[in-house]
């Protein structure tokens, strides 16, 4: 009866232990979920972050070409107010 009761407490010391074990690995497993949960907000954010850069920039390229004709118009329109302006002055000189 005794080695009963002596392999009884080594068992128990044994399970003990384990459960130890276990412990520590689900502390561990909790910290890794909690780092995980962590880095995919972040993750989201950042894939929120570019898509709306996205649209912006596609929003851009869109309107790139009608600034660029715009302003082409408003630069020839100048030059043709300076030409304009420099025909008066040498009209003007020339006594017309």
């Amino acid at each position: 009866m005794g080695d009963d009761i002596k392999h009884i407490e080594t068992s128990l010391a044994e399970v003990k232990e384990t459960l130890k074990g276990v412990v520590d690995a689900l502390e561990r497993l909790a910290r890794l979920e909690e780092r995980h949960m962590n880095t995919a907000r972040s993750l989201e954010r950042a894939f929120t972050a570019i898509t709306k850069l996205e649209t912006r920039i596609a929003d851009l390229e869109k309107k790139s070409p009608i600034q660029s004709l715009a302003s082409g118009w408003v630069i020839n329109t100048v030059w043709l107010v300076v030409g304009g302006s420099m025909a008066l002055v040498v009209k003007s000189a020339w006594g017309g």
